[in-house]
């Protein structure tokens, strides 16, 4: 019988050529499987106390005041006192992990990382001693005041340590230098304090608060030794932490410029040089290094004497289809709410993390509308009161609630920092929002830094140029000679590494870090090198009989490919969660698919990934019943799910699908996005449809056009496959659809979409779905500004929802129809149709709708020269909005008291509301807005005589407005104008063709007259006819018969505004040109409308215009 003991290696080979024979062996292999894992187990344990160097981390710990103690208290109660207390603090140690090594009087020494490693243990350290320091003060506080002097001192360090059994006792310890300095370093600790060194802090970087201390001076050591005062442990972080290969770990090489550049990039002193905050994308392919340089920076943080405000957040494959995922992650890590939280927790815990920093008042106001964006039910919360209808409204409050929280709550002296990593995974919501935070935090220093592959620029192509806030740094992959570095760092317990072996570990990696040390550990794995304590041995003969990968893809495969069945099925199964996991998903999954209970539970496979760096452990999981793991890197995630063969994955998705909509619980529609997406790639139709148009909806509702119209599009493709028993769902999706085209401004397509809906509406006999169709139709012709077409299908939404009695509908189709009667000039069935749609929204007592309702009102008063009618119920639905919070729908109120103020006559006060609501446009990032409110104010700016300014305003809605901007004839008249102002008037004559062109195609009433008198001023100005294009044909006008034009039209439609308009500028022309009489009965009946509509400012400037003229005639 050989005794022969075989390796480590042996007897995970051995476990996995028999793993491999269980579809064939059944059970029968079961016997010599737990022999071999016997074998193995025995095997660590006593190599783990032979005598060897290997990296531990040590903690001394020193209490002081037992003397002061026993010049009091009888020596046997201060016996009795000590052993209480070293008993509490001995069992902190080891809950921790820990091993206390040896008591010397008052101090203790404890190992971390022997006799058995784990990954973390420098955090366990760290966080035994923070644990400590709270027990002693826990023990004071029990004991009154005759232990009050006790305190204690604490010292950690981490590095390579002797360990074995040493002196007369064989008793296990370790020494060396690495202990040395530990215990140096709780001599200098302030009492009640921690201090750790440098290794340690490079472990454990971005999960404490510390303090670097002034670089201390170590007995047996010769340089300075840097070490960190720990105050506290950080809530909810994501690890970042060095690379490693078979516990070697590497520096960062090659990239010396890139971490200076990012350095440089925050002030000295965050208070005395404020901001911006910039926006910095660190891009580059996978494994380049992106992580690492993240590592060092924040290494740099930790090391600078002012705090940072952290906030992390994390994109992952599926962020795509969940709107605001960034955000979500942001506040759930910076508040501790996790997915598992009841809905009423959830909101708890967000209103009382903001309250802490913005107060309670403002958190009952950010909370709602933050929490509904990333899913949370705050639908029936006061806050969101007649808002749940204007999701840009809810959008755009959630941003400057963020912005908010970041300038009230940011910490005196301190940078704030936003680290958001694998955002080409985002949804283009959350990149709005980081692109928002840099526009807005003009006075906040600090950086949003994230991590990106090429593959972002696909949706943010304007990232690839630098601006004032924006910041892209490109990782490409090293050069020869930085690659050398990282082969030597990586091989430097391999004495004299082949050249070979180093050229063919260069030629390989292409000079990818991640790849270079993935082709080490594959190297290791297939035992061409073998590790093991401080040398390692190179085997040039199994390196000649390994296949070494061209790829890392392939790389990884072939790692994934030498593990044993068991712990490769796990990863595979955990790769259809997601590159973040659960340990009870992916039970759940092996169980879906063992016989009779046969698989390994992942609780027992996890340490075994852990040590081969395949798969790590999240503290806390986002799910608090169940642990969380990561893959190391995404790439791994990616090889790991394309190697599940189809069928096997198709149920897995199905599993996981079951499984996320049972965990999430009452807060299921916060994952709708995934749970839809598993039902699609599980095949699951009718459950992949249900949840694709309620993640369309959530999406919808959040002002996520682009995440909705993807879920959208989907359902309907799926639900062509169902036939008649998916028609509703399939109604859902096409009215979702085609209202989030209309949010992008898509009018066209929108219309398409609203026509298919109806089409198949009117097909089942869906009356309703009829009226919503022509309800669409109709808002998106009066966005394209085609008043003719929208009032034609907004009628027939009115007859179709009228036909099923819906009231609500009816008053949307009255709406619609009143405004586009407006356009078209028809006031007299414009005051029917707004009377009756007021009285139909004070009936059903909807807010929304009699606010509409009541500003209709005031435009058609205005309209027909009733200014204090419209200001009277201007003012009513100002009120009504204000008091729903919202401040957007205030904004046109306030343009049109500036509409209001301008055909009075008061100019100056039409700026200034016109200024006051462009303000809030821009607040809200509204466009369209601000291109009404800029053309209005543009025209206010003229009329003060302010033409370059004015000019310049005006050219700029040109240049931004799209075609189908409602006010771009006005605007351009406006422009040609301005021009005629500067004697420009080659200039003008292109802007008032476009402006006439534009008007007479949309059939705007006011903008044709509006347009027609400008060609007359024109021509009076110029003093000849005018060359006018109509119907695409050149005609010569005199200024009378332009202005004659204009008269009629402004009479056809009874607009008395425009009637005295064109009547006054007529009478203008007939002072030019000496016409008297004319002039003063033109002006005599423009005069008399005038003082009916209250316009004596407007009187009072019109004859001061004359009387110049009169004067320069002289």
């Amino acid at each position: 019988m050989s005794d022969v003991t075989p390796t480590r290696k042996q007897l995970e080979e051995s476990i996995s050529a028999l793993e491999a024979q269980r579809e064939v062996l059944g059970d029968a292999i079961e016997p010599a499987l737990a022999a071999l894992r016997v074998q193995l187990e025995s095997l660590e344990r006593s190599s783990a106390t032979e005598d060897q160097r290997k990296q531990v981390t040590i903690l001394f710990a020193d209490v002081k005041g037992f003397t002061a103690m026993s010049g009091e208290m009888d020596p046997e109660d201060v016996a009795d006192i000590m052993n209480s207390l070293w008993a509490r603090l001995d069992q902190v140690i080891e809950d921790h992990g820990g091993k206390v090594d040896k008591h010397i009087g008052d101090a203790v020494m404890a190992l971390f990382g022997a006799p058995v490693a784990r990954e973390d243990d420098p955090e366990r350290a760290v966080l035994a001693a923070l644990a400590m320091q709270e027990t002693i003060r826990e023990f004071v506080d029990a004991h009154g005041p005759e232990v009050s002097a006790l305190q204690m001192r604490v010292g950690i360090n981490t590095g390579l340590a002797m360990l074995g059994k040493v002196g007369s006792t064989n008793e296990y310890t370790a020494i060396g230098h690495t202990v040395n300095v530990a215990s140096r370093l709780e001599g200098q600790a302030e009492p009640g304090g921690i201090l750790i060194s440098q290794p340690t802090m490079s472990q454990v970087v971005g999960l404490f608060n510390v303090e670097a201390t002034p670089p201390l001076t170590v007995k047996g050591v010769d340089e300075p030794v840097q070490a960190y005062h720990v105050k506290s442990a950080k809530p909810r972080t994501f690890r970042v932490g060095p690379r490693e290969v078979a516990g070697i770990q590497t520096r960062m090489v090659g990239r010396d410029e890139e971490f200076s550049l990012l350095t440089s990039l925050l002030p000295a002193d965050p208070d005395a040089t404020p901001g911006p905050l910039k926006l910095v994308a660190i891009m580059g392919d996978p494994g380049v290094g992106k992580s690492r340089l993240v590592y060092e920076f924040f290494s740099h943080l930790e090391g600078k004497p002012h705090p940072t405000w952290l906030f992390r957040g994390r994109a992952v494959d599926s962020s795509r289809s969940n709107p605001y995922s960034v955000l979500r992650s942001i506040l759930f890590d910076r508040f501790l709410i996790a997915d598992s939280d009841d809905p009423a927790t959830a909101k708890r815990k967000l209103s009382s993390g903001l309250a802490e920093f913005v107060g309670e008042d403002q958190a009952a106001k950010s909370a709602p509308v933050l929490g509904f964006l990333v899913g949370l039910d705050y639908g029936n919360d006061p806050a969101l009161s007649g808002l749940l209808s204007e999701p840009r409204v809810i959008r755009d409050k959630g941003f400057r609630a963020l912005a908010n929280l970041v300038t009230v709550g940011r910490p005196a002296n301190s940078y704030v920092v936003f680290l958001i990593e694998d955002i080409h995974w985002s949804d283009e919501e959350s990149l709005d929002m980081l692109e928002y935070l840099a526009e807005q935090m003009e006075a906040i220093p600090g950086l949003i830094l994230c991590t990106a592959r090429p593959g972002l620029l696909q949706f943010r192509p304007e990232w690839e140029e630098a601006g004032e806030a924006r910041f892209l740094m490109r990782l490409d992959a090293l050069d020869d000679k930085a690659t050398e570095e990282l082969i030597g760092d990586v091989l430097q317990r391999l004495e004299s590494a082949p050249r070979a072996l180093r050229d063919m570990i260069r030629a390989r990696s292409e000079g990818n870090p991640f790849f270079l040390e993935e082709l080490v550990k594959m190297l290791i794995d297939e035992g061409v090198i073998e590790v093991g304590g401080e040398e390692w041995a190179f085997h040039v003969e199994r390196l000649n009989s390994t296949t070494i990968p061209g790829t890392l893809t392939g790389v990884l495969q072939a790692r994934l490919d030498s593990l044993p069945r068991s712990e490769r099925s796990a990863l595979q199964r955990s790769s259809v969660v997601g590159r973040v996991f659960w340990e009870d998903a992916t039970d759940q999954l092996a169980r879906a698919m063992a016989q009779d209970d046969d698989y390994e539970r992942l609780s027992a496979l996890a340490p075994s990934l852990k040590q081969r760096e395949l798969a790590y452990e999240r503290d806390p999981s986002a799910f608090g019943f169940t642990r969380e793991y990561i893959f190391k890197h995404a790439m791994l995630h990616d090889v790991a799910y394309e190697s599940v063969v189809r069928r096997a994955r198709r149920a897995y998705h199905h599993e996981v699908a079951g499984w996320l909509t049972s965990a999430a619980g009452d807060r299921a529609i916060e994952f709708a996005g995934q749970i839809a997406e598993h039902h699609d790639r599980a095949g699951d139709n009718k459950e992949a449809l249900q949840w694709l148009v309620r993640a369309g909806e959530r999406a919808r509702q959040a002002h996520a056009p682009e995440v909705a119209e993807r879920a959208y599009r989907r359902a309907l493709e799926i639900s062509a496959t169902l036939g008649d028993e998916s028609s509703s769902l399939r109604n859902e999706a096409f009215q979702g659809l085609a209202d989030v085209l209309v949010m992008q401004a898509e009018y066209e397509k929108a219309i398409g979409v609203y026509a298919e809906l109806k089409s198949e509406a009117e097909e089942v006999g869906d009356t309703l779905a009829v009226a919503r169709a022509d309800h669409g139709i109709a808002t998106a012709e009066t966005y394209r500004g085609r008043p003719r077409e929208s009032l034609e299908s907004a009628i027939r939404s009115r007859e179709a929802a009228s036909r099923v009695g819906d009231a609500r509908q009816v008053a949307k189709a009255l709406f619609i129809e009143a405004w586009s009667r407006i356009r078209l000039g028809d006031f007299e069935e414009a005051i029917r149709v707004a009377n009756e749609m007021l009285e139909m929204a004070r009936e059903i007592g909807e807010k929304p709708q009699l606010a509409e309702a009541l500003n209709l009102q005031g435009v058609i008063a205005a309209s027909s020269g009733d200014y204090d009618e419209a200001s009277i119920n201007f003012a009513e639905a100002a009120t009504i909005y204000e008091q729903a919070g919202n401040e957007e729908r205030v904004m046109p109120i306030l343009n049109n008291l500036g509409v209001i103020a301008e055909l009075r006559g008061d100019y100056d006060k039409a700026r200034d509301r016109y200024m006051e609501a462009l303000e809030k446009a821009k607040e809200s990032s509204d466009t369209d807005a601000e291109l009404v409110y800029s053309s209005n104010l543009g025209g206010s700016l003229l009329m003060l005589g302010e033409v370059a300014e004015a000019e310049e305003i005006l050219r700029g809605v040109v240049e931004l407005a799209p075609g189908e901007f409602s006010l771009l004839s006005e605007t351009r008249r406006l422009l040609g104008e301005t021009l005629m102002a500067q004697g420009r008037f080659e200039e003008a004559r292109l802007e008032l063709g476009s402006s006439l062109d534009i008007a007479l195609a949309t059939g705007a009433h006011d903008h044709v007259a509006g347009a027609w008198r400008a060609w007359g001023e024109f021509a009076s100005v110029t003093g000849g006819p005018a060359l006018v294009r109509v119907d695409g044909e050149e005609a010569s006008f005199e200024a009378a018969d332009l202005f004659a034009r204009s008269l009629e039209v402004a009479e056809s439609v009874e607009s008395a505004a425009d009637q005295a308009k064109a009547l006054a500028a007529w009478a203008t022309h007939d002072i030019r040109i000496g016409n008297d009489e004319s002039a003063v009965r033109r002006w005599a009946e423009a005069k008399k409308t005038l003082e009916e509509l209250g316009a004596d400012q407007e009187i009072l400037r019109l004859e001061s215009v004359f009387d110049s003229l009169r004067m320069g005639r002289l």
